[in-house]
Formats: structure tokens, C-alpha cells, sequence
């Protein structure tokens, strides 16, 4: 679990936005390359009642090649898609969360185990190419979980995400 980090100013504006969930933070994942674990990620694996104990803690960034200078963390074996989950614990109600993903190639997000989108974008990962927003949510703890894909080649995966406060 996660707590409120920082709050920081954005472009001079008069708005403060919370970093919920830092760049570079822990994930639980599995890569199916274990069968034992492909079997334990499969169905059901974005929903909160899912045991993910079995499952590896890894540290962003994922992938397997230098991006934009920084290494991986945590190998990322890119002939199998890789499953990650962390939990964002929230102390405020926020008007909108923003998530911010760098991943090649792409991935389907799901925010407490419903479905929010499935981007692709070919070529290599670019820090926050993807900003994707949640709208009004309620202080306590959520469940950020992505399945990511790669076509075997060079791959890269981090996220953060950051909170503006509802007033």
C-alpha cells in the first residue's frame, strides 16, 4: 500500500495535485512464464478479492532496455504478457485521479476491477504517454491493476499517479 507522498504546484496554477503513487513504486506481478503462476493469474485478477500473495514484488520500472536513460528495476520477459497490481491507499475525496503510464506496448487498465480503457501505441515507451483520468474519487484504499503487452522486442513499464482534492 501507498500513501499521500508530496503535494507539488503545477504550472504556476493555484491548483496543489497529491502524489498518490510515486514513479518507480512497488507492484505485485506475474509474468506467465511460471506455469504455476500463469494459472494463479488468469481469471480474475484485476478483481480486489483476488489473492495475489503468490504473486513476485517488483519495483518499477519493468522492461528489459534502457529508457530515456534509466534502467529497469524489475525484468520484464516479454514473450509473455505481464499481470501487475498495487493498491493506492487515498486520505481525501479527490475530484480526479490522473494516471500516468509508460509502457511499449500497451496494456487494459482496470481501477477496482472494473475496466477503464486498452491503449496500444507501437514503438518505444515514452514517459507518461498515456494520462488516463478517474473521475470523483472517495478517500480509502483502490486497487490499480493493468495487463501488459509487448510484441517481443524492447519493453518498459512505470506508472504514477497523482490526485487533484475535491473541495
Amino acid at each position: 500500500m501507498t500513501s499521500l507522498l508530496a503535494t507539488i504546484l503545477i504550472q504556476g496554477q493555484s491548483e496543489f495535485v497529491d502524489i498518490l503513487f510515486p514513479a518507480g513504486g512497488l507492484w505485485r506481478y506475474v509474468d506467465t512464464y511460471d506455469a504455476r503462476q500463469a494459472q494463479k493469474s488468469t481469471l480474475g485478477f484485476n478483481s480486489p478479492k483476488f489473492d495475489d500473495t503468490d504473486w513476485w514484488v517488483g519495483r518499477a520500472p519493468f522492461g528489459n532496455v534502457l529508457t530515456e536513460g534509466e534502467a529497469p528495476r524489475t525484468q520484464w520477459d516479454t514473450r509473455y504478457p505481464a499481470k501487475v497490481r498495487t493498491w493506492v491507499d487515498l486520505r481525501h475525496d479527490y475530484q480526479s485521479i490522473e494516471l500516468r503510464i509508460s509502457v511499449d506496448n500497451g496494456f487494459t487498465l482496470f481501477f477496482d476491477g472494473n475496466y477503464v480503457t486498452h491503449e496500444v501505441k507501437e514503438g518505444p515507451g515514452k514517459k507518461w504517454e498515456h494520462v488516463i483520468q478517474v473521475q470523483n474519487v472517495k478517500r480509502g484504499k483502490h486497487l490499480v491493476s493493468l495487463l501488459l503487452v509487448d510484441w517481443h522486442h524492447e519493453t518498459w513499464f512505470d506508472c504514477e499517479i497523482v490526485g487533484r482534492r475535491a473541495r
